[in-house]
C-alpha cells in the first residue's frame, strides 16, 4: 500500500512538472537543490535550537523506552550483534554506525554509562540533526522559490523555450519528486522512534520500493559521510 502512495506522489510531481513546463520545473528543482546544499551549511544553528526544546527530550525518551528491555549483553561483540538484530527500524548503514561507535571513547564524549543511554542519545542526536536539516531546507526553499518563480515567469515566454517546455518539465518534475521524498525521509526515523507510530516501521518493512528508498536515502548518506 505504501509503495502505491510513493508511486502516486511521483506521478503527481511528474504531472505538475509537465504542466508547469521545463523552465519553471527546472527553477523549482534548482531552488530545492540549492536550499538543500545551503541547509547542510547553516543547519547547526537550527540544530542547537531544537536541542533545547522538548522535541529532543521526547525523541530520547521514545528511543530509550523502545530499547530499554533489550538484553544487549556485556561484551562488545554480543552488544554489536544485539544492535544489528534489534535496531532494524533505521537504515542499515546508520545501525552499523551505531554498532561501530559503541566504545568507551564515545561513551565519554556523550557522557553516558550504559549502552541503552548511548544508543538513545546517539539516535536522538542523529534524528534531531536530520530534523534541523529538514526545517532549514524548508525555510530556504520557500525563500528561493519566490525569487526563482519571478525569474521563471520572464524566461518561459521566450520563443525558443516553448518547443521543449513540457517534455523536459515532466522529467524535472519526476526528479523533484524523488528529491522531495528523500528530504521527507529525513524525518521518518523521528516518527518510527515514537511509540504512537510503530505501524510506519512495519509498513516500510513490508514494502519494496519504499524500503529501498528508505535504506538508500542519498541525503542521509551525505549527512552520514560529511557530518
Amino acid at each position: 500500500m505504501i509503495d502505491l502512495i510513493v508511486v502516486l506522489i511521483l506521478i503527481i510531481f511528474a504531472a505538475i512538472g509537465y504542466k508547469r513546463g521545463f523552465i519553471r520545473s527546472a527553477l523549482t528543482l534548482c531552488s530545492t537543490v540549492v536550499a538543500l546544499v545551503l541547509s547542510f551549511i547553516v543547519y547547526p544553528a537550527t540544530n542547537m535550537i531544537l536541542k533545547t526544546t522538548p522535541i529532543y527530550t521526547s525523541i530520547y525518551e521514545g528511543v530509550f523506552n523502545k530499547i530499554e528491555a533489550i538484553d544487549f549483553g556485556k561484551g562488545i561483540q554480543s552488544q554489536g550483534n544485539a544492535i544489528l538484530e534489534n535496531i532494524k527500524w533505521l537504515p542499515e548503514f546508520l545501525t552499523m554506525q551505531i554498532k561501530n561507535n559503541n566504545n568507551t571513547a564515545m561513551y565519554e564524549m556523550l557522557g553516558v554509562k550504559t549502552i541503552q543511554e548511548y544508543i538513545s542519545i546517539y539516535i536522538a542526536n542523529m534524528i534531531i540533526s536530520m530534523i534541523a536539516i529538514f526545517v532549514t531546507w524548508l525555510l530556504l526553499k520557500v525563500i528561493l522559490g519566490i525569487v526563482l518563480r519571478m525569474l521563471g515567469s520572464i524566461i518561459e515566454h521566450l520563443p525558443i523555450v516553448s518547443s521543449f517546455n513540457h517534455g523536459f518539465g515532466l522529467i524535472f518534475g519526476l526528479v523533484k519528486g524523488i528529491l522531495t521524498l528523500s528530504v521527507i525521509g529525513l524525518v521518518i526515523p523521528l516518527f518510527i522512534a515514537l511509540p504512537a507510530f510503530q505501524d510506519i516501521s512495519q509498513s516500510i518493512e513490508a514494502s519494496v520500493l519504499t524500503k529501498w528508498m528508505y535504506d538508500n536515502n542519498f541525503i542521509i548518506m551525505i549527512y552520514n559521510y560529511f557530518i
